[in-house]
């Protein structure tokens, strides 16, 4: 991902996983890595700041 202010390329500040339908056995169980991603550049005025956040799917239950 680039940061649309300055252009450079931002980095994962946390990760942290996201489970959903897991509590009942009718539903499909939905299970999900969060990635925040914050600007590196210390010029920016989005430097440090959440940019973004990327939801990669790692299993999805039927």
């Amino acid at each position: 991902m680039i940061c649309p202010d300055c252009g450079l390329e931002c980095r994962v500040d946390a990760a942290w996983l996201e489970v959903s339908g897991d509590n009942a056995p009718d539903t499909a169980t939905l299970v999900q890595r969060v990635q925040r991603l914050v600007c590196r550049n210390p010029r920016c005025t989005r430097h440090g700041r959440e940019v973004a956040q990327v939801k990669n799917t790692m299993y999805r239950g039927e």
